[in-house]
């Protein structure tokens, strides 16, 4: 019979070597998982960003056409039809 202490080293030292490369393929999913979620997020960002500059693009061009005169108005609005 051998001794309880080495026996109980070497349970410990064989579960350490048989899951690391466990622990290795679950940090491996976990660094890929972030690195996705941070594009993701990155991707919804610039779609907010664009969707901002869009939205004011649109209401200057709306305040520019309300705040000509009528002559201005009916020239342009000639030239768009």
């Amino acid at each position: 019979m051998s001794d309880p202490v080495s026996q109980s080293v070497s349970e410990a030292t064989l579960l350490t070597v048989g899951m690391s490369s466990a622990n290795a393929a679950a940090n491996l999913i976990n660094t890929a998982n972030t690195a996705l979620c941070l594009s993701l997020m990155n991707a919804v960002a610039n779609q907010q960003a664009g969707n901002m500059t869009r939205q004011t693009s649109a209401i200057q061009a709306n305040t520019g056409i309300m705040s000509t005169g009528s002559a201005v108005q009916s020239a342009v609005v000639e030239k768009i039809l």
